[in-house]
């Protein structure tokens, strides 16, 4: 088949159930690969699902863009690997890795950020992501809680780097 999002093509998508497998647990066993950027393993057992094995590389521009962002708000590639995702009715829980590679940011000002990564944690009742960057003409060391309602929490620091633009100097903090 074909994986639209807002109804633009994102890629060919192909998929497998395993009905023995789903017939024994009474969930439902997908294995799914979308052309070559994704690939997943996912369970659905009635209002509760799970992703595991995620592996996603993608384009920051195109999914700025995807958000809503002005051209140009992002750059680089996005490499994900989350081992499992599950969400139900009142949990969301990840664990797993983001990188994002040659990655830029801003509004009006391109921030070169050198290579992100962000950690994915489960915790009792949230997630948590620890970010971190390499390289970058900012430093990034920061923490948010997720929960199951999008709420977040984040703190930590944004830093200037030696030799690096100061941030006042960037205009947008």
């Amino acid at each position: 088949g074909m994986l639209y999002l807002e109804g633009k093509p994102v890629g060919p998508l192909a998929w497998q159930i395993a009905p023995l497998t789903s017939v024994a647990s009474g969930c439902w066993h997908i294995t799914a690969k979308v052309d070559r950027r994704a690939a997943a393993m996912v369970e659905v057992c009635d209002e509760a699902w799970s992703i595991s094995d995620l592996i996603v590389r993608l384009d920051a521009a195109a999914i700025a863009s995807r958000l809503g962002l002005p051209p140009g708000s992002a750059g680089g590639v996005f490499e994900t690997t989350i081992e499992r995702l599950q969400i139900d009715a009142s949990r969301l829980s990840a664990s797993g890795e983001i990188i994002w590679r040659s990655a830029s940011a801003g509004l009006g000002v391109s921030l070169p950020l050198g290579t992100v990564f962000l950690n994915l944690s489960p915790e009792r009742q949230h997630t948590r992501i620890h970010a971190r960057n390499e390289a970058g003409a900012i430093a990034i060391a920061l923490t948010a809680n997720l929960d199951r309602q999008l709420n977040y929490q984040v703190s930590g620091t944004l830093g200037a780097v030696s030799g690096g633009p100061a941030l006042e100097q960037l205009g947008i903090i």
